[in-house]
Order: C-alpha cells, then structure tokens, then sequence
C-alpha cells in the first residue's frame, strides 16, 4: 500500500466495560467529515454489551481484539503495531471528538507543519473536560514557548486528543505499564529528553472527556499526582516548584487528607485557593 493510502489518523481506543458510552465514542468518529481515519479498539474482556457495540459498529473498525490486559497503556500497546496512520490519538470509551469537522480541521493544521525526518511531534488542541453539558474546565486553549512542553512544569494539555506522529513511537517505544494513570505522562517526559521533540499547538477543539474517567475523582487525581512525581524522579527531572509546593506527593498527601476529614467541597475550596496563587482558574468541581 503506498503512502498516499495509509489514513491520516489512527485512533486507538482502549474500554473494558463501558457499553454505557463506547457507542456515542464511535459514533463521534464514524461521523467525521472526512476520509483518512481508522478506529482500532482494545478491549479488556469486557462482560456487559461491549462486545454488541463492537459488531454494531464492525464496519467503521479497521482492528479489535478483547483480552484480559493491564489496563489502558497496556491496551494501547497491543494496538500500535496494528496501526497504519501518520498520527496517532488516544481515546478512552467515554470519550468524543467534539465534532464532525475535528479530523478535517486537524488534518489541516498539520499539513502546515514543518515536514521533519524523524518526525518527533505531538499535535494539541482543546480538550473540554465535561459533567453532562457543563464544561469543567478546557486544557490546552495556548501555544507552548518554543512549541517545548518544559518536562519540570505542570502538562498545560490533555492526553485525550492529543496526535503523536508515529515516529516518537518508533524513537521512545511503547508506553511504560508500570503507570496505572500517568504512563501517558511519562512517555511525553521521556520523549521530551530529545531536544528535538515538539508540541504544535492547534486552534481546534478537539475531544470531549468525561468526569467520573480514569483519572477523574480524588483517589485517580492523588494517584496520579503520586505517578507523575515517580516518573519525573525516574527520569532525573526536578519539578520547577518552589521548595514549599514542589512535591506531588505532599499535596495529594494532604488533598486525600482534607477529602477524608472535611469532605469534597473543602478540598474544592482548598485546590482553587492554591490554583488562584499559580495564577490558574478556579473549578467548580474537584476532578
């Protein structure tokens, strides 16, 4: 097959019981505007009607397998040697594209990109983080200096969404499945060791993620506070806090602390004031 018939974008879906929102997943994909995409889906054995949604939806997917795995990256994994396009994204099952022209308008805006040999790139856009039909928070919305994600700074983007040129795969390999939630974010770090690596910003609203998700909640969000510090310390990266804030793990010590003793709302109350001294929006919920 020649190059001009490889799609222009795979997406990966990993899902293990999650019937409830696979479909409208899918069905985000499925109505895309245009050609040069394929879906590949992971599933990890799921026991309610995944396996009815899949066959629904057969002839939109290119490839799908259903095992036991380690979950999400281990998931993923299994689907990169299966996939075919230049770049690469991620979903989770209650994820969507926000909407039908997302692809195209991507397409577009990476086409305007400088053509590099190896092509170590990611591709950002807006990702909505979402409880129904309101709007927690948006990631992503700025450039990045440089078009470098600085690896000792807070991540300004979401994983859900975001393109990887194939090529970081083929220079860094699989995600690490040692990560529960943040093995995303340790591929990125690792990647960002080679000065080469670049994160294009896109004005594209890209996916909608769901609240109540993998990382979504305050044991995920102290596990994954937790993650992201062992990564960095794996890595050598000194996180760029001043001495007081600077560990991930204290602050999710005292989150899951305040969330036990003094409930949800107190530990809303206590993240955004710390969110407003780091010059960040406050959320009307605590994710």
């Amino acid at each position: 097959m020649t190059d001009a018939a490889l799609p222009t974008f795979s997406i990966l879906i990993a899902t293990y019981n999650a019937a409830d929102t696979l479909a409208a997943c899918l069905a985000s994909i499925a109505a895309q505007d245009m050609e040069g995409w394929e879906i590949l889906v992971a599933d990890g054995a799921s026991q309610d009607g995944t396996g009815r949604i899949l066959a629904e939806f057969a002839g939109q997917i290119a490839y799908s397998v259903s095992r036991r795995d380690e979950g999400p990256y281990d998931a993923w994994n299994s689907l990169l040697p299966h996939a075919r396009g230049r770049w690469i994204m991620f979903l989770g099952a209650d994820d969507r594209l926000a909407s039908i022209d997302t692809l195209s308008a991507l397409a577009r805006h990476c086409e305007t990109l400088p053509q590099r040999t190896p092509d170590l790139s990611y591709v950002f856009g807006m990702t909505e983080f979402v409880a129904g039909c309101e709007v927690i928070e948006r990631f992503g919305q700025n450039s990045l200096p440089g078009d470098r994600q600085d690896p000792a700074a807070d991540f300004a983007l979401s994983h859900t969404g975001l393109l990887h040129h194939r090529d970081l795969f083929d220079r860094f390999g699989p995600f690490s499945v040692r990560y529960a939630i943040a093995g995303d974010a340790h591929f990125m770090l690792r990647s960002l060791r080679d000065p080469e690596t670049r994160f294009y910003h896109a004005p594209v609203t890209v996916a909608r993620m769901a609240a109540g998700g993998l990382s979504s909640g305050v044991r995920s969000r102290v596990t994954c506070y937790r993650e992201v510090e062992a990564a960095r310390r794996e890595l050598a990266i000194e996180p760029a806090r001043p001495p007081w804030l600077r560990s991930l793990q204290r602050r999710s010590a005292w989150a899951e602390r305040i969330h036990a003793l003094l409930g949800e709302r107190a530990l809303l109350f206590v993240a955004n004031a710390y969110r407003r001294m780091t010059g960040r929006p406050a959320r009307r919920h605590y994710r």
